[in-house]
């Protein structure tokens, strides 16, 4: 069995909450530094993120020495925060719930009046002004160049966004003021599930726990959730 068989092989044993690794794998861009029964360290090589998931804390001792210090790690296991915090000198987390989507069925149906295109260059510095949790317009940049990033319109206006992260989770929706209580964010997600489908990726997201608009929104339409939670531990 091939290490990439290895840890496939434990993180299937739960995949709602390993869905961003098992993506990470299936789509390419994955340095597996350990996998076993115990648990699998890796890290995502688009933006050096590290990736961590241990059935124990016995595991997690032994799969710290896979992982470099003062970069950030998504862990998968609430009891590994504080190790991973004070031995890698990290200063916070965040706190999200996965969400993927698995149902053959398609969600997004055309609205007459409400026209969604692919993003060019021009909408970059746009976007970076709108949205709040980036602020990095040559991030933002990089995603509209790879062709990721899509934009609600309506009467030739934008009226919202979203797009896909460089490590592979849908994110970036924001619905512009004066469109917001308009169905936007529920037709701009939908489109981005059949779009990361027509891809050959499961569409998934992470969200924060305390972000209930967002968390409604998965459950309307239809992605299911991981029940326990993963964290985002950084510099």
């Amino acid at each position: 069995m091939t290490i990439e068989e290895r840890a496939v092989s434990y993180l299937e044993k739960d995949k709602l909450l390993h869905i961003d690794m098992l993506e990470a794998i299936k789509r390419g861009f994955a340095k597996i530094m350990y996998a076993g029964e115990d648990g699998v360290a890796m890290v995502e090589t688009k933006e050096n993120t590290q990736y961590l998931s241990v059935v124990d804390e016995a595991a997690g001792e032994k799969l710290m020495e896979f992982l470099e210090p003062r970069t950030s790690v998504l862990v998968h296991q609430k009891f590994m925060l504080e190790t991973v915090v004070e031995r890698l000198q990290l200063k916070g987390y965040n706190e999200c719930r996965q969400f993927s989507y698995h149902k053959p069925e398609k969600l997004y149906t055309p609205v007459e009046g409400i026209e969604i295109r692919t993003l060019g260059t021009e909408w970059s510095s746009t976007i970076n002004k709108i949205y709040h949790l980036v602020d990095s317009v040559e991030y933002i940049t990089s995603l509209v160049e790879s062709g990721v990033m899509h934009g609600a319109f309506i009467d030739n206006k934008l009226a919202g966004f979203i797009g896909m992260h460089m490590e592979g989770s849908m994110g970036l929706l924001e619905v512009l003021p004066e469109f917001q209580r308009r169905g936007i964010g529920v037709l701009l997600e939908s489109y981005m599930v059949d779009w990361s489908r027509e891809q050959g990726f499961t569409p998934y997201c992470q969200v924060f726990t305390d972000n209930a608009a967002s968390l409604k929104l998965q459950e309307k339409l239809g992605l299911e959730g991981s029940a326990s939670c993963v964290y985002w531990v950084s510099r």
